[in-house]
C-alpha cells in the first residue's frame, strides 16, 4: 500500500527500465504489482501481457492477468469469454496460483476447488509445525475508550487480512464490535495481516478494539506469539475458506484456548483439520441437510447456530458510533452520484472480477424490465 506519489515514482523508474531492455520481464512484473496495489486493472493487464511476451506465461503472471481480465470485464465482450476464463482458472487452481474460493466465481467445479482447498490446509498445517523465532508481531492500543474494565473476563481476538477500506468486512466488522458488551470481555483484539490504509473504514474497526496486532510484515509464528502473549481465550478467524494460507497457519499454531471460524466469513467446515473448535453459522446458511451434504464430519469442529443470523451486528449502536466519529465521510445525495430521486437503485456490492456473463445478462434483463430502474 504505497502512497500515490511514491507509486508514481516507482512506475516511472520501471517504465524506463522496461524501455532499456525489451527482453527483460522484471520491470513489467514490477509495473503489474504496482498497478495491482492501486487496483488499476487495465494497467495490470497490459503489464502482465508484456511480461508474458518477454518472459513466458508463468502461473503467477497468468493468475494476475486473469484477475485483471475479470476486473475489466474483458470476457463479457467475447462469445467464449467465460469458458476461456474457467479453463484458465481450473488449471491455475490445480497449480495453487489462484485461491479456490476466488475460483468459484469463475465457474471452476466445487470438487476441484475443494480438492485444492484441502491441499492448502494440509500444507499450512505442516508449515505451522516448524519453530524458528521467539519474536512477537508489534501491537499497539486500539481506539476503544472503555467505561468498564473486566479483568476477570475472557479475551477475544478477531483475525483478518481484510481490514481495509476496499473490503466489505470493514463495513460489517465495526457493527459486530459495537454489539459486544465490554463488561463481558477483558480485551477485544484486532489481529490484521494487511497494512493500515488510513481509510475511515479501518479507523472504525480499530475504534472498537482495545488492542491492535499489526501482522503485515510479521511471520505467522510471530503473529501467533503475539496472540499468545495477550492470553487470548477466543480467537475468531474472520475468513474461513475465503482467507489465505497465512490465516490457517496462524490458527494451526494454536495460539488461543478456543478457536472459531465463520465470524462474518465463510460459515462452513474446514475439512476436519482439528485446529478449529467451533464454526459460527445459522439455520439459514447451514441447515441440517446442508451440513450433512457439505461433509460436516463427526470429527469436525461443532457448528454453533447463532439465533437469526451469524452476521451479528448492532445497527443502532453503529449509528451512535458513526455520529461520534468526527472523521466520518460527509453524507452525499443521489444527485451527487447522477441518480434520480425517484429511481430504484440496483447495486452489486462486489468486486468486478466476481461477475460472470450469465449473472450480468440476467441483471441487464431485470434493469430493462423495470421502468424506474437505475443501473
Amino acid at each position: 500500500d504505497l502512497p500515490p506519489e511514491l507509486r508514481r515514482g516507482f512506475a516511472h523508474l520501471f517504465e524506463a527500465r522496461a524501455d532499456e531492455n525489451e527482453d527483460d520481464a522484471g520491470p513489467c512484473d514490477a509495473l503489474a504489482a504496482l498497478a495491482a496495489d492501486a487496483e488499476d486493472w487495465e494497467a495490470v493487464y497490459d503489464a502482465c501481457r508484456q511480461a508474458m511476451a518477454r518472459g513466458g506465461a508463468t502461473d503467477r503472471r497468468r493468475a494476475l492477468a486473469l484477475r485483471a481480465r475479470r476486473s475489466t470485464w474483458r470476457g463479457l465482450e467475447e462469445d467464449d469469454g467465460d469458458a476461456k476464463d474457467t479453463k484458465d482458472a481450473a488449471e491455475l487452481v490445480e497449480a495453487g496460483a489462484v485461491p479456490p474460493f476466488s475460483a468459484l466465481s469463475l465457474g471452476v467445479s466445487g470438487e476441484g476447488c475443494a480438492r485444492r482447498g484441502r491441499l492448502n490446509l494440509e500444507e499450512a498445517i505442516a508449515a505451522a509445525k516448524t519453530t524458528s523465532s521467539d519474536k512477537r508481531a508489534p501491537r499497539r492500543a486500539g481506539g476503544r475508550r472503555r467505561e468498564n474494565e473486566a479483568p476477570d473476563k475472557p479475551s477475544v481476538a478477531f483475525l483478518t487480512p481484510d481490514a481495509t477500506g476496499a473490503h466489505p468486512l470493514s463495513q460489517l466488522l465495526p457493527s459486530a464490535l459495537c454489539a459486544l458488551d465490554e463488561t463481558e470481555f477483558r480485551n477485544i483484539v484486532l489481529v490484521t495481516l494487511c497494512a493500515d490504509d488510513g481509510s475511515p473504514e479501518r479507523r472504525r474497526v480499530e475504534k472498537g478494539c482495545d488492542v491492535v496486532v499489526d501482522g503485515e510484515t510479521a511471520t505467522t509464528e510471530e503473529i501467533a506469539n503475539a496472540i499468545r502473549d495477550l492470553n487470548v481465550d477466543v480467537l475468531v478467524d474472520m475468513c474461513g475458506h475465503a482467507g489465505s494460507s497465512d490465516v490457517v497457519e496462524i490458527i494451526a499454531r494454536r495460539p488461543a484456548r478456543i478457536q472459531v471460524v465463520g465470524g462474518l466469513g465463510t460459515p462452513a467446515p474446514m475439512g476436519g483439520t482439528g485446529i478449529y473448535d467451533y464454526a459460527l453459522a445459522d439455520a439459514v446458511v447451514a441447515p441440517a441437510r446442508l451440513r450433512a451434504a457439505a461433509g460436516w464430519a463427526p470429527d469436525e469442529h461443532r457448528a454453533v447456530l447463532v439465533p437469526h443470523t451469524y452476521q451479528v451486528g448492532d445497527a443502532e449502536a453503529y449509528k451512535r458510533h458513526e455520529l461520534n466519529y468526527k472523521e466520518s465521510r460527509e453524507p452525499t445525495s443521489r444527485k451527487d452520484h447522477g441518480l434520480r430521486d425517484d429511481a430504484v437503485v440496483l447495486a452489486c456490492m462486489n468486486r468486478p472480477h466476481k461477475v460472470d456473463c450469465t449473472s450480468f445478462d440476467a441483471w441487464v434483463r431485470i434493469v430493462k424490465e423495470l421502468a424506474h430502474g437505475a443501473p
